[in-house]
């Protein structure tokens, strides 16, 4: 009964650690979130191109955008979507909460995506809500671009992998 636990809680184990990797762009080489720079390029290589940001990430936001559903009468749909630390924590569109919508001109945008997949999937919001006490510093943004064999952007955030795109 001991040894089927031990089994057990080993083969969960690396299920759980493994199903956070991701695979380099450009080989299958794996790699996961939280990799250092250096460590990435080491995994995958060197990137096609890369680019370099100071942004000002703030702790929390809401971005509220008014959508049009119906141009003949101008009834708009208010979507909010909330942000801590740069990743979407909260959707609700005229007030109820939802896991993902669509409604950005049938792009996808869905709890977990960053501030730049949201305004890529949106455009800029109709106003920004944030908290007036964030005096976050800005944080040095890395994107390693491979365009092998599709165009993949990995984004690093203070050093460290944060987000595939």
């Amino acid at each position: 009964m001991k040894f089927k636990k031990i089994v057990l809680a080993a083969f969960f184990t690396t299920l759980s650690t493994s199903s956070f990797a991701i695979m380099c762009p450009s080989n299958f080489t794996q790699i996961k979130m939280g990799d250092s720079i250096k460590d990435v390029i080491a995994a995958c290589g060197k990137p096609d191109s890369q680019t370099e940001e100071e942004k000002n990430v703030a702790k929390s936001q809401e971005w509220v955008y008014y959508v049009l559903t119906d141009p003949s009468n101008q009834t708009t749909i208010r979507t909010t979507i909330a942000f801590d630390k740069d990743k979407v924590t909260n959707i609700s569109a005229n007030g109820y909460g939802v896991s993902y919508t669509q409604i950005c001109a049938g792009n996808t945008v869905q709890v977990g995506d960053s501030q730049d997949s949201v305004k890529k999937a949106c455009g800029k919001p109709a106003f920004i809500n944030q908290d007036s006490n964030d005096k976050t510093p800005p944080v040095k943004t890395t994107t390693l671009i491979y365009n092998n064999p599709s165009k993949t952007s990995l984004i690093f955030v203070g050093g460290v992998l944060t987000d595939r795109q």
